[in-house]
């Protein structure tokens, strides 16, 4: 199973899944030149870190039409269990595996309409299906240990199991160290840090 913990880094696994053939671990980043990872990606395939080498392998990357029909459907089947899944990022995630005919488990905590952000867990629901997906709302804080429980219970009853975590849920408060208040800091460490890890520490042994 694969446990992604960076919203930026799940969105990115799954357009790429969509875009790119299997290969070695090295392919699901695309290295940015002169980086340390252009280098470490260069020394794997044998090359250079020249701008004629990382074009090169950059026009390797590139699909024909017959491999992005091969690719089409690569999640067909698998079970997300994303959470903050009923807007942003989540919900775009959610809705590319729902094209590919994917189960999404939305584990998020708007479950009632919230006057300034859009979107339920209900409506997110709605909106994967309508994608060709299979829903799964749950009402998810990631702070409550009993209730990512219950989410992953219904998960494996539902489908069978969890095949993918998107830990995309988070918190932020663009502040200063000396301007943000202890209770902000608890927040996002409370989401962030110990969401993330109990999420996941529940969620792998489904796999």
């Amino acid at each position: 199973m694969r446990v992604l913990t960076s919203m930026k880094k799940a969105y990115d696994f799954i357009i790429k899944l969509d875009a790119h053939p299997p290969r070695p671990a090295t392919y699901y980043f695309k290295p940015i030149p002169d980086s340390p990872r252009l280098s470490s990606c260069s020394a794997a395939y044998g090359a250079s870190t020249t701008q004629e080498k990382t074009n090169e392998r950059q026009r390797s990357l590139t699909l024909n039409p017959c491999q992005k029909e091969e690719n089409k459907k690569k999640l067909a089947g698998c079970t997300l269990f994303i959470t903050g899944a009923s807007r942003g990022i989540g919900k775009a995630i959610a809705l590319k595996a729902a094209r590919d005919g994917a189960n999404i488990v939305i584990a998020a905590k708007t479950a009632e309409p919230h006057p300034k952000l859009p979107g339920t867990i209900y409506t997110a629901a709605q909106e994967v299906e309508a994608a060709g997906g299979k829903a799964l709302p749950c009402i998810v804080d990631i702070r409550d240990e009993t209730q990512i429980g219950e989410a992953v219970q219904k998960a494996v009853d539902t489908f069978g199991g969890i095949d993918i975590l998107v830990n995309n849920a988070s918190a932020i408060n663009l502040t200063g160290t000396l301007e943000t208040p202890m209770k902000k800091v608890d927040l996002m460490l409370g989401i962030n840090l110990r969401g993330t890890y109990l999420t996941s520490k529940l969620v792998i042994p489904t796999c």
